[in-house]
């Protein structure tokens, strides 16, 4: 009895990408670059920002808030705090103003003007419909 996904292991991986993506495969991705600008820094300095902004926010925190901070990340003036509950998400709304008076002293905070909570599950609405704002 043959695969039902037999079909695919004749065509090659590229015909699985499309045209717009063609540029971001992983393959070229990871080609040595003597740029610090190739895609792939740029995505591994991302993510080592969001992971030193959630350790900053975290620190931050008392012990206890600090174990419910999943990830933390700026995003042009305004700090997004992942919380892994919405009961969390709100405790840490009560105390997001005292929260950014400390982070402000921190140069990669200065210019943030707002905090933001969110869960997975707002994250998974957004996604959803990404015009809904109305859960952050």
């Amino acid at each position: 009895m043959e695969s039902h996904l037999a079909h695919f292991n004749s065509r090659k991986p590229s015909a699985f990408i499309g045209s717009k993506l063609a540029h971001y495969q992983l393959k070229n991705m990871l080609k040595p670059h003597r740029t610090p600008f190739s895609k792939l820094s740029r995505l591994n300095n991302r993510v080592e920002e969001e992971q030193e902004s959630t350790a900053i926010v975290r620190a931050a925190l008392r012990e206890r808030e600090a174990a419910h901070c999943v990830g933390a990340s700026v995003r042009g003036k305004t700090l997004v705090i992942l919380a892994d509950s919405s009961a969390w998400a709100n405790r840490l709304r009560f105390r997001s103003q005292d929260l950014l008076n400390e982070l402000k002293q921190i140069e990669r905070f200065a210019a943030v003007e707002e905090v933001t909570l969110v869960t997975n599950a707002t994250l998974a609405a957004q996604q959803r419909d990404p015009s809904d704002r109305s859960r952050r």
